[in-house]
């Protein structure tokens, strides 16, 4: 059938006949690659399945047949006209729930699914290829391309599959492959996601266009307001198939970023892509503002950057590797179970200010759904570096008589302490793990109503400061929790929990010890010095070596002609200067004829002088 085209013939044939007999137009056929149509009543063929749906109002009256039924009646009698017998016991008319092409679509909801018939089966073959543990890669094959055709609906949800591709890869069909932990993860999740699989065709339009790009700099994205029908529109017109399935070379990338890459040759293949009028007119002229940037930590593929700016993740191994940052995450990969995060900078829907939203997580609280509740309120208010101060010992829930700004800066701060505390003793009482930190000092220790808390024997605090971990600040922290309450603290041992204010004070930290150059110019000056041995050594002998070398006049006059090798050999001149202050630190004495070495390095500068940058203005920089 492949080499005779046989499908695609009967195919045309069957759509040639619809269109001839009017039951379809081209402007009512629904096709692949082309937007859908614009009319109310549309149809298309695959294979030789017609079918033709409608939009209708919810109060139209269904007492005479729709005009796709009465399309589908008209094709069906062509079909006996021509000798071509109609599957009346697959026909149906005017139904708002049906299933076809391997779709299920309810015209009532507007969700449009894979058909259940064959994601249910495809559940259960997952969980027993999980129960077994193993499969042949043929299995997992069909698996996979089962998996593809349920989860096109929900296009995001291709980001699932990656161990399932990587581990049939140059395995014969009938071996037998050993599921590991990622597999068994990945097929868990799509098993578990499989009945999220489905587009919401009723889903509203966003009346926003939004553009995103990426460079060496990082990524960015702008967005403009426009008229609802002309997103409508738009929408129609979106991409279909993308056809950037494959990184760019190496090559490729380097005059991608450059902007020297012919856009032709940025597609695999033969494939060319030719903008849609629409979209050339919506990105030229509406103005647009910006709504994020993001500089880039590091030179990126300039693909894996567009990605970033556009989705963040897809189903590519090297886009999902890219790191994830945030407590939620960092959580969840630590704890190996999901986790929750309610942050209102994720979205105003999820302000803990709303008493609905804390009745919620209450309750989910109470059921057990969670095996740890953390929290990490806003110093705001409670910070003693507030100037005025708004509390003190004899006002700490708030000092009258402060700003209207203030004064509800500290009822917020107030409300959420007191339902921390009521959180808190729900996790007391239901044995749940629990955390909440503050700064050391910051007044939310000292509101009232957490002093039954902090007096409980299980609870406890975990006193930490932040440059323990690497960060360059000391920020003393306070963490309550009842998952150790003998009290502990984690600082760096020469550090003291406090600046020590008298000077007299005894140090255990000794001064010698204090390094006056970075780790990396030590080992720099380290390694040069060693270098200058060894050249001693070639020339002489190990013994004689060590005895010039504790002469301090010989050892200047050795290192001045070490200088020369260097200059003659095309190296640089910060080697030479770095090894005259290790020569300087191996022995303090050939500091009086150290002028030897400074003055060789003067001849040198005179020979090839430093030559700084002119300095670039700001905007300039800003702007490159």
């Amino acid at each position: 059938m492949g080499d005779c085209q046989a499908v695609e013939l009967a195919q045309t044939c069957h759509l040639c006949l619809a269109w001839r007999e009017g039951a379809l137009t081209p402007s009512s056929t629904l096709t692949l690659a082309g937007p859908p149509p614009r009319v109310s009543c549309f149809g298309g063929i695959v294979i030789d399945d017609f079918v033709c749906g409608q939009k209708v109002s919810r109060s139209s009256a269904r007492s005479s047949p729709s005009d796709g039924a009465q399309a589908a009646a008209r094709l069906s009698d062509a079909y006996v006209r021509e000798g071509l017998i109609p599957h009346t016991g697959k026909a149906f008319r005017d139904q708002i729930k049906a299933t076809f092409w391997g779709t299920d679509i309810d015209g009532e909801a507007g969700i449009v699914r894979g058909s259940l018939q064959r994601a249910i089966p495809l559940m259960y073959v997952i969980l027993r290829v999980l129960s077994v543990r193993a499969a042949t890669p043929h299995l997992l094959q069909v698996i996979a391309g089962s998996l593809v055709s349920i989860f096109i609906y929900r296009r995001r949800l291709l980001s699932l599959l990656n161990q399932i591709f990587a581990v049939v890869q140059h395995l014969e069909a009938d071996e037998v492959v050993h599921i590991g932990p990622e597999l068994q993860t990945e097929l868990m999740m799509c098993a578990v996601l499989l009945p999220l699989a489905a587009t919401n065709i009723r889903a509203l339009v966003l009346p926003q266009v939004c553009a995103t790009d990426a460079s060496g700099w990082g990524e960015a994205e702008v967005s403009c307001e426009i008229p609802l029908a002309l997103a409508r529109e738009a929408v129609r017109h979106s991409l279909r198939k993308s056809a950037w399935v494959r990184l760019l070379t190496p090559t490729q990338a380097l005059a991608r970023l450059h902007d020297d890459l012919d856009p032709e040759a940025e597609l695999p293949g033969d494939h060319s892509f030719a903008m849609h009028p629409l979209w050339e007119v919506l990105l030229r002229f509406p103005k647009y503002k910006l709504r994020w940037k993001a500089q880039s930590e590091r030179l990126r593929h300039i693909n894996v950057s567009e990605l970033r700016a556009s989705s963040g993740q897809s189903g590519d191994k090297v886009c999902n590797t890219l790191k994830a940052v945030g407590s939620e995450l960092q959580t969840a990969r630590i704890a190996d179970t999901w986790s929750l995060c309610i942050d209102i900078a994720q979205d105003p829907k999820l302000d803990l200010l709303a008493a609905e939203l804390r009745e919620k997580l209450e309750f989910l609280i109470s059921a057990k759904v969670f095996f740890a509740v953390g929290a990490a309120p806003v110093c705001g208010s409670f910070s003693i570096a507030v100037t005025p101060a708004v509390r003190d010992i004899t006002c700490p829930q708030g000092k009258p008589n402060i700003s209207e700004n203030m004064q509800r800066k500290v009822e917020i701060g107030n409300s959420f302490s007191r339902w921390l505390v009521r959180v808190a003793v729900l996790c007391l009482n239901l044995d749940l793990a629990f955390w909440v930190e503050n700064p050391d000092r910051s007044w939310l220790w000292r509101q009232p109503e957490w002093h039954d808390l902090l007096l409980d024997s299980r609870t406890g605090f975990w006193k930490v400061t932040f440059c323990s971990f690497g960060a360059p600040w000391k920020k003393p922290t306070k963490v309550l929790t009842n998952t150790s309450p003998t009290s502990a603290s984690v600082k760096l041992p020469f550090l003291d929990p406090e600046p020590v204010a008298d000077s007299r004070s005894p140090r255990e930290f000794p001064l010698d010890q204090v390094q006056l150059v970075t780790v990396q110019t030590d080992r720099l000056q380290s390694q040069i010095w060693l270098r200058f041995e060894g050249w001693v050594k070639e020339g002489t002998s190990a013994a004689a070596a060590a005895t010039l070398v504790s002469v301090p006049f010989v050892l200047c006059w050795l290192v001045a002609e070490f200088g020369r090798l260097l200059y003659s050999n095309g190296e640089s001149l910060y080697l030479f200067r770095h090894l005259i202050l290790a020569m300087l630190k191996h022995s303090p004495l050939t500091r009086q004829h150290a002028h030897v070495c400074w003055t060789l390095v003067t001849k040198w500068e005179l020979v090839e002088p430093l030559r700084h940058r002119s300095p670039l203005p700001e905007v300039l920089l800003k702007a490159m």
